[in-house]
């Protein structure tokens, strides 16, 4: 979590009424600038952050939408999810892209990029990487964190559904459950329709996706609690059987020094059959190449919890 008033750490800010107080981190060669236009800069997004959190505050736009939010989780979020092998992910992935004719790709794009923690990684391999997440939280973790990458990643605030590059990239990954966040099939859709707008014909989309299994057995309505030095994480899942989405709420309790304050989220996320993702591939334009198991190349076994999913752009061919 960043300190309050540690202004260095994000270099963007907004005062944009539009933007309801969040800020767009967008990078450019010639320096960092807001998203929202020429605003004066309001408060630093670190302390709006924190100060949010301090009064239970939900960033607008979140969990009223079909797509979940990641306003109080962006704080703790690289914390919990330590254990995801992130450099290994990001090798895994361009081994796939040369194991299906694309190796060495020129640029990608990272979808639902979060807090960079793959992006950043893909970019320090020599690939020029596009960060795109609809969380500025997210976002401005991704652009404090330092990187020997040679070309800086750009870094862009823009819902999925809504997506709009400047040209066309190499590929497109979208990594741990990014998907999974649409809980409606024409919202994918329509991410589909625009991921084959800007990936290159025979261009690779690779994205994995959390499996039924994954979601009615491990899910579930089961809870979970991650316990570290400064604060304490309970997470509890509510499984809605019909569709398969799993609703997560999730509770943070940071020690002040006198107690603890508490601070809570909401994340939803649904899980898709194969036959559901191999349709929305294909009336996108998209060839589904292959489904593998979580960082393997051998088909998922029964009980798997993430699928790889290879598809290549077949639009304009």
């Amino acid at each position: 979590m960043h300190r309050i008033g540690d202004q260095s750490a994000v270099p963007a800010y907004c005062g944009c009424q539009n933007a309801q107080r969040q800020t767009g981190v967008q990078r450019y060669r010639s320096g960092d600038r807001c998203l929202h236009g020429n605003h004066q800069p309001g408060e630093p997004l670190v302390d709006l952050r924190l100060r949010c959190l301090r009064y239970g505050v939900h960033p607008a736009g979140g969990t009223e939408k079909a797509m979940s939010g990641y306003g109080v989780l962006s704080a703790f979020y690289d914390r919990l999810m330590a254990d995801n092998a992130y450099e290994q992910r990001a090798d895994y992935l361009l081994q796939l892209m040369a194991k299906h004719g694309r190796p060495h790709p020129e640029m990608l794009l990272d979808l639902a990029c979060g807090s960079g923690n793959l992006t950043i990684p893909l970019a320090q391999r020599g690939v020029e990487m596009i960060g795109v997440d609809g969380s500025a939280d997210m976002l401005a973790e991704a652009q404090a964190k330092p990187t020997t990458a040679q070309t800086p990643v750009l870094y862009l605030q823009q819902d999925m559904r809504e997506l709009d590059l400047y040209g066309t990239v190499s590929g497109a990954v979208c990594a741990m459950d990014g998907l999974n966040h649409l809980c409606r099939t024409a919202d994918l859709a329509v991410v589909m329709q625009r991921l084959g707008l800007f990936i290159e014909p025979d261009g690779l989309l690779i994205f994995d996706a959390n499996t039924p299994y994954k979601h009615r057995q491990v899910l579930g309505d089961n809870a979970f609690v991650f316990e570290e030095e400064d604060f304490l994480c309970v997470w509890r899942n509510h499984l809605l059987s019909r569709t398969c989405e799993v609703d997560m709420q999730l509770d943070f309790f940071v020690d002040n020094g006198d107690g603890y304050d508490r601070y809570e989220d909401h994340i939803r996320e649904r899980a898709y059959s194969l036959s559901t993702w191999h349709r929305l591939l294909q009336e996108a334009g998209f060839e589904l190449l292959a489904v593998y198991g979580d960082m393997t190349t051998e088909p998922p076994g029964d009980e798997e919890e993430r699928w790889v999913l290879v598809a290549q752009n077949r639009k304009g061919l």
